[in-house]
């Protein structure tokens, strides 16, 4: 299989840090920033998820998604299709079929989990855009 990301929700720290303030008064970057840890934005967000909710942990995944392009075999594209939560469009590409894929964090972790072939790969890249303590969280790394 191969994998190419295509669309990722953004989080926008610094309108959603003031917005959040302006109408609740919390200021939910304060213990983040006091904590000197370096995260990425989503890594920060969902931290701050975290002060609404005392479910936030695995609530909060559902807010970020994202879309790849999967080329795989059409076994392959059929398994994804029933054992997956992901929207999925698909044509064909030669002997393979060419998937758009799109999903939350919480389907693409089930995801990972059911195909460990697909698996390594989109953890790598969740990983490489700011989602490695998620995965590390989850034993997700090895």
């Amino acid at each position: 299989m191969e994998v190419f990301p295509i669309g990722q929700g953004t989080v926008v720290w610094t309108e959603f840090t003031s917005i959040v303030r302006e109408y609740t008064g919390l200021k939910i970057n304060k213990s983040i920033d006091a904590s000197q840890l370096i995260l990425s934005d989503y890594e920060k967000f969902l931290r701050a998820i975290g002060q609404f909710s005392a479910r936030a942990d695995s609530s909060a995944l559902v807010h970020l998604y994202f879309s790849f392009i999967i080329i795989c075999t059409n076994r392959q594209a059929l398994d994804l299709a029933e054992s997956s939560n992901l929207a999925i469009t698909s044509t064909k590409a030669g002997r393979r079929r060419l998937l758009y894929c799109s999903g939350n964090l919480i389907t693409w972790i089930d995801v990972i989990t059911k195909f460990p072939d697909l698996g390594k790969e989109l953890t790598e890249i969740f990983c490489r855009n700011g989602l490695k303590s998620v995965f590390r969280e989850r034993k997700l790394l090895k």
